[in-house]
């Protein structure tokens, strides 16, 4: 193989492989991706659930929720487990749902004080969800701890 031949592969596999990679990216790009956090609200000692579209698609968010995790050894059976709904306070006014959230944009709902009480009293487990308009849930166990008087995340 002459030199010219061996210039024309390295490009030609350079172009294949930059083409290939690029569009494995718009894939996952085109992709809704949702996140759902699960917060406590310290010195007001609520509990929320907040929903962020981070994806570049809109997203239709038509439930909201969350549940508490069977656990046979603390007394809590699976029929036991039903969901939280959030609950409209006062100066909110009414819960909207379905909500269009574009890129970017979030929506925050307060759930009643009695999961708060199922975390603190019984120690069971909460999972946050919300479900969109084709179906797909968005789920998390983990909770974010917030200090309302500073401002700022606890550990």
């Amino acid at each position: 193989m002459k030199l010219i031949d061996w210039i024309q592969l390295i490009i030609a596999g350079w172009g294949a492989i930059l083409s290939s990679i690029l569009g494995v990216r718009e894939i996952f790009r085109a992709k809704r991706q949702v996140r759902v956090y699960l917060e406590h609200i310290h010195w007001v000692e609520r509990l929320q659930v907040i929903v962020v579209n981070i994806g570049h698609r809109p997203v239709t968010i038509t439930s909201v929720a969350a549940r508490p995790i069977p656990d046979i050894s603390k007394g809590m059976s699976p029929s036991e487990a039903k969901p939280f709904y959030p609950t409209p306070l006062e100066e909110d006014g009414d819960i909207e749902l379905p909500v269009v959230l574009k890129d970017g944009e979030s929506v925050s709902y307060f759930l009643p004080e009695l999961a708060l009480n199922m975390i603190y009293v019984d120690g069971i487990e909460i999972e946050a969800y919300a479900r969109d308009a084709e179906g797909k849930e968005y789920t998390t166990k983990r909770m974010r701890k917030l200090d309302a008087k500073y401002d700022k995340y606890i550990e």
